[in-house]
């Protein structure tokens, strides 16, 4: 088995049971090479949804995406015009994917040939994120914890009349 499907089989053993005990639904396991998995629970008319996005190129690395989806779902928003927030949770601070959750060793650990086992210390990352995740779901706004990206959707110009 390799170090993608470990860590696939440990976030279905510990942070998909975390979440549905916050009230998500979702799919119990991650299966096959599938990028986005989704978790939501219905929030009064909004669904909250937690995305676990694996890295594209199958390298055992994750993030946590969020948002919160309003009754006529995101494209009435993007069609008619509004605001999106969307949430971002990775445990550094850097950009791409070498700030995510990671279960791949650090190249200076396979230069020199340590083998170690970091499925579990990367879904332990995660698990310590889950009351922020409660908290911006609460409150939608950029944290030290989560990076928040807003998205102004303009609303349809009427074709002008000549």
């Amino acid at each position: 088995m390799n170090t993608r499907s470990r860590l696939r089989d440990e976030i279905g053993a510990r942070l998909i049971p975390a979440l549905r005990s916050r009230g998500f639904i979702g799919p119990d396991k991650i299966r096959g090479n599938q990028i986005l998995h989704e978790y939501v629970r219905q929030c009064g008319a909004n669904r909250e949804v937690v995305a676990i996005q694996f890295d594209k190129r199958q390298k055992p690395r994750f993030v946590l995406n969020l948002w919160i989806e309003p009754p006529g779902g995101e494209r009435a928003i993007v069609e008619s015009g509004g605001v999106t927030i969307q949430g971002r949770i990775t445990p550094g601070r850097g950009s791409g994917t070498g700030s995510w959750f990671r279960a791949d060793r650090p190249i200076w650990q396979r230069v020199v040939g340590i083998r170690s086992s970091l499925e579990t210390r990367a879904v332990d990352q995660a698990l310590q994120f889950l009351d922020s995740i409660d908290d911006w779901f609460r409150e939608p706004r950029e944290t030290k914890v989560v990076r928040t990206i807003r998205h102004d959707w303009a609303a349809p110009r009427e074709p002008s009349k000549a």
